[in-house]
């Protein structure tokens, strides 16, 4: 059986588009996977496994139009019943994350982050993903400790110098570091200060320069709210 997988809000068409918004999208998750080494793809255990892929089934068919809404209460069942199957599971727990989002239902999104919390207290990802809500409910108290989890474990990193010489893979860990810092920090002139210096080197780069124009129009919330695929005035923050 398929092990299925959805990274956050990875899934409309407008984003998958995007490299720019793309990179801020993933930003997060890549953050914590190298921290605490443990892979964001790691086989759940078997029923927990086969509880995710039915979940994601449903997902799948309801952003896809072929079944209504109210069909992601079921996925929100098998969601529950993959992480009591396999607790330390971050794939159950990301797919799990990002249906309660694409549902906007961002109680239930913090109190899963949460729950997760209490376990696994330095996980980083998980507290950028908890402040991304708490900062779009405008709850920008409750969301400062998260942001500065993640401006400091970048401090810790030894960033390569910046020229020609950098790779691909290398030139795409900058430019997450970089959209990391642009929604953790209110001020974009750190992100832009480490774009502009990629930029310098590589002009012609279609994906530094997507960044790019993101972060210089300061959009912040902007990007927030397609993370968390924010419908809109009309949705409740509930």
């Amino acid at each position: 059986m398929q092990n299925y997988h959805l990274l956050p809000a990875l899934t409309g068409k407008t984003l998958i588009k995007k490299i720019s918004v793309i990179l801020f999208l993933v930003a997060g998750i890549l953050c914590s996977c190298k921290q605490n080494n443990k892979p964001v793809d790691r086989q759940p255990k078997p029923g927990a496994k086969l509880a995710n892929d039915s979940a994601v089934k449903i997902y799948l068919n309801v952003i896809g139009l072929k079944y209504p809404k109210d069909s992601l209460e079921s996925a929100v069942k098998l969601y529950k019943t993959a992480l009591a199957e396999d607790p330390e599971s971050k794939l159950v727990f990301y797919n799990f994350l990002n249906c309660y989002n694409y549902m906007n239902n961002y109680n239930a999104s913090i109190a899963l982050c949460s729950a997760w919390l209490k376990k696994n207290p330095e996980d980083v990802d998980v507290q950028y993903q908890r402040s991304m809500i708490y900062e779009l409910q405008g709850k920008s108290e409750l969301a400062k400790s998260g942001f500065k989890a993640v401006v400091d474990e970048i401090g810790k990193k030894q960033i390569p110098k910046i020229d020609t010489s950098l790779t691909p893979v290398q030139i795409d860990e900058l430019l997450v570091d970089a959209s990391l810092l642009y929604i953790a920090e209110k001020d974009n002139s750190k992100s832009l200060s480490l774009v502009n210096q990629l930029k310098a080197s590589f002009p012609d780069n279609t994906r530094i320069e997507g960044v790019y124009n993101t972060i210089i129009k300061n959009n912040r919330l902007e990007r927030i709210k397609e993370h968390l695929n924010y419908k809109g005035s009309g949705v409740a923050l509930r």
